[in-house]
């Protein structure tokens, strides 16, 4: 058996007796992430299930001036009644999610014929004042409809031929079934927890036997320190593999169990294995930068502090990501966590993705994954590793 394969089972044997490091690996590192994003996906879903489809009884003022649009709002399950509270105030304080104010000159413009508004007051960062706003401005919106075409039609004119240009939307999201947005985390969870739980291991294969003084007996072997670097990058590699599909897995099972389809959210056994292989790449990076890093630390605290400024670097691409939702040039497909947060995101929105754009992400993660992985094995050859 090759040396590196003797060092990779010591290790192997190692983790398994040290419950602490295998707990955050794989609680903190594989199912923290799923648990933490299927509990808010499952909160997203009963709020918006809830306020599309309960009764909703709403604060209005000047509902007296249009008794014909109140009428039509009860038959949507949309019951105004009269205040004379300040509306901006209820909403503000969260007494009701949203309200509805008809102008005083309401009637007259209705009868005149010319454009009559109605005021619905929400707050757009409430998700309940959000749902329930665009309630009412559908039903409000088809009852505008019907009385523009019964207004053209008394008058002898074809509804139809004011519709000079209108959009026709044709929504590409196939794979998620249009909630692709809720599934925009998915990738930043993962990539997270891989890199959480390499940190683990890395701060307790290196640091961790420099602080228990198990290093030394190791390298005194008569075998190169790059068969020994190869064995502990080769164990924290295994355990990234089993992170990401155990953290696929439960996202998996997370979204089978949740009422997605009701919020027209599509998942499929299918996408979460594109997922997962479109990140292997990403293992063999991370699993050489953090057995680097940590070769400078002296107690797995501090391997750990500064492992945990990796994490910190980690978010950054991933945010940006999330908030530009933008079409990158090839060239930034070879930069490691952007290209990986990128691709996935197109695949959960159901694009195809082209296979030279994975093997460009995949060389932008194993090239320096090959860099880091020589310059730990240069780490471990020198003496002051033990000496210090």
């Amino acid at each position: 058996m090759r040396v590196w394969c003797i060092v990779m089972l010591k290790e192997a044997r190692d983790l398994s007796r040290d419950r602490r490091t295998m707990t955050n690996v794989f609680f903190m590192g594989a199912l923290f992430g799923p648990f933490l994003a299927m509990g808010i996906l499952a909160l997203t879903i009963s709020i918006m299930i809830e306020e599309s489809e309960r009764a909703l009884s709403i604060p209005a003022q000047g509902t007296e001036r249009v008794p014909m649009v109140v009428d039509r709002l009860k038959l949507n399950d949309i019951a105004l009644f009269e205040t004379t509270d300040d509306l901006e105030t209820l909403v503000s304080s969260q007494q009701y999610q949203i309200a509805v104010r008809f102008p005083e000159n309401l009637a007259e413009a209705y009868q005149s014929g010319r454009p009559a508004f109605v005021e619905v007051i929400f707050d757009s960062s409430s998700t309940k004042s959000e749902v329930q706003r665009d309630r009412v401005s559908a039903a409000l919106g088809k009852l505008n409809s019907e009385i523009g075409a019964l207004r053209l039609l008394m008058r002898g004119i074809d509804p139809s031929l004011i519709r000079v240009i209108g959009p026709k939307n044709i929504d590409i999201d196939e794979a998620s079934g249009g909630g692709g947005q809720l599934l925009v985390m998915l990738p930043y969870f993962l990539i997270m927890g891989l890199l959480q739980a390499s940190m683990f291991i890395a701060s307790d294969i290196t640091a961790g036997e420099r602080e228990r003084q198990t290093l030394e007996p190791l390298l005194i072997n008569p075998v190169a320190p790059s068969q020994v670097v190869l064995g502990k990058i080769a164990i924290n590699a295994v355990a990234g593999v089993c992170v990401i599909a155990l953290s696929s897995m439960a996202f998996l099972l997370g979204s089978l169990a949740l009422p997605v389809e009701k919020i027209g959210l599509m998942i499929s056994p299918r996408l979460f294995l594109q997922v997962a292989i479109g990140l292997l790449p990403l293992v063999f990076l991370v699993a050489p930068l953090m057995t680097f890093l940590g070769c400078f630390a002296k107690t797995v605290r501090e391997a750990q502090t500064w492992l945990s400024v990796v994490l910190i670097v980690a978010v950054i691409p991933s945010v940006l990501q999330i908030i530009m939702q933008v079409r990158v040039d090839d060239f930034w497909l070879l930069v490691p966590l952007w290209s990986q947060q990128y691709l996935v995101n197109g695949v959960l929105k159901g694009a195809e993705i082209a296979p030279y754009a994975w093997l460009l992400s995949a060389l932008g993660s194993l090239i320096p994954g090959f860099i880091f992985a020589a310059m730990a094995s240069r780490q471990y050859s020198k003496p002051r590793l033990i000496l210090a």
